[in-house]
Formats: C-alpha cells, sequence, structure tokens
C-alpha cells in the first residue's frame, strides 16, 4: 500500500520558476553595498601596496601620458603596452597622485566592493524556490565565495582593473535576470527593451575599456541565443542589444580606438596588424601564447592543474583556487542527475515521480548564467588562458556552484544549503591568492627622487631592458622631454629595428632634441645597449652616472653624447 507524500509547506519551499520574482528592497542592496566595500577596503589596507609589474610599466604611465598629451612625444615607452586605453586606469591614476598612499589602497579596495555586491544581486534573483532566509544565505555565499578567489584578493587595492571592470557584465547579467522568465520581447515591450539596450551598453563599456573583455560580450551574445526559446526576443530586440553595444564601446573606447585609427591606421594598435596592417608594426596578429589552451585535454585539464601551486597556470607567480575543479565536478554530477531523471520520467510514461522537482529543471536565468559561464571559459581557454583575464568566471562560480547543486539535490533544499556550505569553507581553506607583489604603505606611493643631474627640465630619456619603468618618467622632471623605450618584454624590435618606421623617427626626435639626453635603466648597461645607442647616434658617457632609487626600484642614468659625422 502506498502512502500520498508529504506535503510540503509554501512557508518552506517555493515554486523553483516564477513569472514574477518577489521585488528585493533596496535597502538591502545599500547595506550590502557598504558591508563588502567597507571590508574590500579594510583587505585592501591588511594586504600592503600594490607594487605589480603592470603598474610600473604601464597602468600609472598611459594615465600620465594621456593627461599630458604624450601620445606624440614619447616612443613605445611602456614597452607594447603604451597604447593601450588610459580611460580604464584614470581612476587609479588620480587616487595614487592625489591621495596618501593608504587612503589610495583604502579606496581602490573599496571598489571591489562593487562586483561583489553585484554578484549578491544576482545571486538573490536567480536563487529561487527559497525562503527569504534561504534566499540571502544563499547570496551570502556566493558573494563570499567570489571575494574568496585567487584573482580578487591577489588584485585587492591594486591598479588591476579586471575585477572592477567585470561589474559591467555582472551588471548585464543582473539586467536580463529581472525579464520575465518565459515571455517574448518584442519591439513594443518597452520596459524589457530598455533592458537589453543598457545590458549591451554595459557590456560594451568593459570591452571599450579593456579589450580582452571581448569574449564575455561574445558569451554574452550566445548565451542570449541559448535561452531564445524561452524568451523569445524578437529582431528589434536583438538589434537594440547590439545598438546598446556599440553605443557601450564607442563611449569607453571610441576616443582611443579612434585616436589609434587616424594615427596608426589600425584602431586597436599595434594588436590585429595582421587585419590593419598598419605600416608602424609587423603586419602580424600578436598574442601571448604561454598560457592558452593549446589542446583540448590541456584546456580541460586547466581546472585541475590550478589545485597545484607550483603548476599555476595561466599566471606567472604561484596560487591554488579548487573553485573551477568543484564547478567542473557539479557540472558533470549534474548532467547525469538530469540524464537519469529524463530517463526515469520516459520509464513511467512521462509520468513524475511523487516529491520529485517540477519540470523544467532549468529555469531561463539558469540557463543563461550557465550558458555564458561555460562559453566564456572556453573562449578565454582558447584565446588567452591568462588567469586575471578569467576574473568574471570566478566572480560568478558561486552563482553557478549553487545553481549545480540545485539542479543535483532538487526538493532537498536543505542538503543542497549544507553543500554550498561546505565548499565555501573548504575554499576558504584551501584557496592561495596570486601575488603580484606588495610593498608597505609609505608617506609617498613610489618615492621616486632623482637626483638634479638627472631631473633637468627638457631631459629625453633613453629606456633600457626589459624591466617596468615608464611609470619613472613623472617624477624624472618637472618638465621631461622624451622618454624612448629601447626594449620590451615580448623583444619586439620597435626602436632598435634599423629598416623600421619606429626607429627612423627615434632618430630624428634625438637629431632635433636641443636638451640633455640621459639613458635610464634598472639593471646596469650592456654592450648591447651601447651597441643600441649608437645605432640612434647618441654614445654613453658611463663616467658620468647616477644612482638612485624609488620604492620599488633602483636606478641608473648615465648621460650621453651625439654621434657627430
Amino acid at each position: 500500500m502506498h502512502l500520498p507524500p508529504k506535503a510540503i509547506p509554501p512557508a518552506q519551499v517555493a515554486p523553483l520558476h516564477r513569472d514574477v520574482l518577489p521585488p528585493i528592497d533596496p535597502r538591502e542592496i545599500l547595506v550590502v553595498l557598504f558591508v563588502t566595500t567597507l571590508l574590500s577596503a579594510a583587505g585592501a589596507v591588511a594586504l600592503g601596496q600594490d607594487s605589480n609589474w603592470d603598474q610600473r610599466n604601464y597602468h600609472y604611465y598611459v594615465a600620465y601620458a594621456f593627461l599630458h598629451d604624450r601620445l606624440e612625444v614619447d616612443i613605445a615607452a611602456a614597452q607594447i603596452q603604451s597604447w593601450f586605453n588610459p580611460l580604464g586606469h584614470l581612476l587609479h591614476y588620480a587616487a595614487i597622485s592625489h591621495l596618501r598612499p593608504l587612503w589610495a589602497g583604502a579606496l581602490m579596495g573599496g571598489l571591489a566592493g562593487v562586483p561583489i555586491c553585484l554578484v549578491y544581486l544576482l545571486a538573490r534573483l536567480t536563487a529561487t524556490g527559497l525562503t527569504l532566509g534561504q534566499s540571502r544565505f544563499v547570496a551570502t555565499l556566493a558573494a563570499a565565495v567570489a571575494g574568496n578567489g585567487a584573482i580578487f584578493i591577489s588584485e585587492l587595492g591594486s591598479t588591476f582593473v579586471d575585477i572592477l571592470w567585470s561589474s559591467f557584465f555582472l551588471g548585464a547579467l543582473v539586467l536580463f535576470a529581472r525579464l520575465p522568465e518565459q515571455h517574448r520581447i518584442g519591439f513594443l515591450d518597452a520596459s524589457a527593451n530598455r533592458s537589453l539596450a543598457l545590458a549591451g551598453v554595459l557590456a560594451g563599456m568593459a570591452v571599450g575599456l579593456k579589450l580582452t573583455f571581448a569574449p564575455y560580450a561574445l558569451a554574452l551574445v550566445l548565451a542570449l541565443f541559448v535561452t531564445w526559446p524561452r524568451r523569445r526576443f524578437s529582431l528589434a530586440a536583438v538589434a537594440l542589444f547590439g545598438a546598446g553595444l556599440l553605443a557601450g564601446f564607442g563611449l569607453t573606447g571610441g576616443y582611443s580606438a579612434y585616436t589609434l585609427w587616424s594615427k596608426y591606421g589600425n584602431p586597436v594598435f599595434p594588436f590585429y596588424n595582421g587585419i590593419f596592417e598598419s605600416p608602424w608594426y609587423p603586419p602580424v596578429n600578436m598574442s601571448d601564447p604561454r598560457f592558452m589552451g593549446h589542446s583540448l585535454l590541456q584546456a580541460a585539464s586547466y581546472p585541475f592543474r590550478a589545485l597545484i601551486p607550483w603548476r599555476h597556470p595561466g599566471a606567472e607567480v604561484s596560487y591554488r583556487d579548487a573553485r573551477y575543479a568543484v564547478v567542473i565536478l557539479l557540472a558533470v554530477v549534474a548532467l547525469i542527475v538530469l540524464y537519469r531523471e529524463r530517463l526515469s520520467k520516459n520509464a513511467d510514461g512521462g509520468t513524475a515521480q511523487p516529491g520529485a522537482r517540477i519540470d523544467p529543471p532549468l529555469s531561463t536565468n539558469d540557463t543563461l548564467i550557465l550558458a555564458f559561464f561555460f562559453l566564456s571559459a572556453a573562449i578565454v581557454l582558447k584565446m588567452f588562458g591568462i588567469l586575471r583575464y578569467m576574473a568574471p568566471l570566478e566572480l560568478l562560480s558561486g552563482v553557478v556552484t549553487w545553481t549545480l547543486l540545485r539542479i543535483t539535490f532538487g526538493r532537498r533544499v536543505k542538503r543542497a544549503l549544507g553543500a554550498f556550505a561546505a565548499i565555501f569553507i573548504a575554499l576558504l581553506a584551501t584557496t592561495i591568492p596570486a601575488d603580484w607583489g606588495r610593498k608597505e604603505y609609505r608617506s609617498d606611493w613610489f618615492g621616486v627622487s632623482p637626483p638634479h643631474s638627472v631631473a633637468v627640465p627638457g631631459t629625453l630619456y633613453l629606456a633600457l631592458g626589459k624591466e617596468p619603468i615608464a611609470y619613472s618618467l613623472a617624477f624624472l622632471s618637472p618638465y621631461p622631454g622624451p622618454m624612448i623605450g629601447l626594449h620590451n618584454f615580448y623583444d619586439i624590435p620597435f626602436v632598435r629595428d634599423p629598416s623600421g618606421p619606429w626607429h627612423a623617427l627615434a632618430i630624428e626626435r634625438i637629431r632635433r632634441h636641443a636638451g640633455p639626453i640621459r639613458t635610464i635603466s634598472i639593471r646596469p648597461i650592456t654592450d648591447s645597449d651601447r651597441s643600441d645607442l649608437e645605432a640612434l647616434g647618441v654614445r654613453v658617457i658611463e663616467a658620468e652616472c647616477e644612482r638612485f632609487s624609488g620604492h620599488y626600484d633602483h636606478f641608473l642614468s648615465c648621460r650621453c653624447d651625439r654621434i657627430e659625422g
């Protein structure tokens, strides 16, 4: 004899999928934003002052060069990154230049609370079928998982922008999550179309600020098509999203792209020059192959190699983060559960068993987030494989983890909640963040104080070596002349190529320069440096060299004379 299943009170378990989401009190989000901002600022202060390589090479320099109109004054001062969009670094430049280091670090760290708050909001919107308390618990854990990542902690209070600008994609997902569950979105659906257009603008702004976010924009477009069977976007609605994407890119990247196009014939100079064929760079599409997923096996093993600190896939420094391995394993389990339920349902003639989940097991938002996450991961691993470029995935990992747990456990909500809490504790105990360099906070961020002979106004500086040195230009002289970089990390012979346009331009700048000429380097001058300098028409006077230091580096600067004849 079979007894009827025990009824589940509505107060305990609400329907898993709703067409109309319950409103979220704005005061709740403001409280979360305040807490996440405060905790992030405190974390940045506790970690110490950021001293990463990219900050010294181009983060500070590109903003300085933009504000001082040095695009056509300097030549490759920040190596290949000299032509990056400066807009994304202006805020950090202002904080470092105008605030005491401790307050600058706290401000830059506090900004990281914004994406964490957006993760919380996204989880609240998508964690349906729960009581209010359970929904808040899930959202809190999702935010905590995001804030415990190897990337997030390493970038906290730093000049890296991967975490901060990921907020644009999180904001776009929040806008999509607020759309009706199953609804045809036509041209006259004003509210939905506004959300689509604004989501496009946000995604485009992220790409405009940093081109490495482009794979996420592509993944978002593909994820929208994955959800099309439920949210039947009209052609006009899709066009609004595309228009928003272009408008957002124009807002943040349009000026930089136009400037590079007008000066060098390539809007993303020097990248993709195999397409644009600017005469200022070899006709190749440059990439960094060190961390790419060159094979399916290599890409698939990435999450598990991240469990071993000395393997550290995607980064030059050691780290450990189990979240990607957890997501992959949960995805496999969830697929098995869905497959078995489908088989069971077919065997029973399409009749659901007592206590089984309602159909379909995936909401539209679940489908969107999972599709966006896994499509983004595949594209980013194929194109880059760089750890920092996976920041949006790290931030979303908590929301994705909960989604997969809910699929796996179905109506057994308490077990899913317990498993989620256990996963967070395990991640908290095992994650080792990457370390890009930290120093003790001092009274001055860089502390570069050159002697008078080096700081003569109008001095032309010839930067030697692959070390990051461009940041020093702002402090070498109150009115510095050009800085010409002879070397770069990727061994691209910009100035050193005697047949290239940069070599001729450098010789012309040196010939016309009326003020002093000096080298600037972090390492000693080599025979190769002497040959490179002589090819530019100058000879280093090593009897007139000066050494001085900053908080990060020890500098060597030598006077140079022109070679007559």
